[in-house]
């Protein structure tokens, strides 16, 4: 029990009964993190989770002999050798997919996908005409119009995604190729 909780109401004990209740499905999906050296991700709110990606991915291309630096606009995240390019993340999901949400069509040239699971990280750079063009409204329905999102299982994703990267090796080779 909490400290300083004191339970004397009949309704606030059926309520800690149902939030222990749905803590226990959390609790499974952090199981499977357990030991993982990307577990701290997960405590982050959203908004920090993906300033935390933006960090990790200027680090990482940086360490890769990229020049990175951040855009000073809205419209992308990182200019890496003069290209623009939008970060997304996502963490692998209960389901055991990825999510990439709020696609914009803004000023950037291509798309980086970040994926991270207990174990393995996956990575693409997708053109941003390309990852518009498959991914679904997000807001509004089929009228929704300003932002997109697309999502596959990590182990499969979809063939159109397969020229873009997968691996941290793949993205890096198809980095270099389109920057040259």
């Amino acid at each position: 029990m909490p400290i300083g909780l004191v339970i004397d109401d009949p309704d606030l004990a059926r309520f800690v009964h149902v939030t222990n209740a749905v803590s226990k499905e959390y609790a499974a999906n952090m199981e499977v993190w357990s030991g993982s050296p990307f577990a701290w991700i997960l405590t982050l709110p959203s908004r920090a989770k993906g300033a935390a990606a933006e960090k990790i991915v200027d680090g990482w291309l940086t360490a890769n002999g990229f020049e990175v630096r951040r855009s000073g606009q809205t419209g992308c995240d990182r200019t890496v050798n003069g290209m623009k390019l939008e970060i997304k993340f996502s963490t692998l999901w209960k389901s055991g997919g990825y999510v990439f949400q709020q696609l914009r069509d803004q000023d950037y040239v291509s798309v980086f996908c970040l994926g991270i699971s207990p174990a393995r990280v996956h990575a693409w750079i997708i053109p941003k005409a390309i990852a518009w063009k498959h991914a679904t409204p997000q807001h509004g329905g089929s009228l929704g119009k300003d932002t997109r999102w697309f999502g596959f299982q990590a182990d499969s994703p979809p063939e159109w995604m397969s020229e873009y990267g997968g691996s941290l090796a793949d993205v890096l080779a198809v980095l270099k190729a389109t920057i040259k």
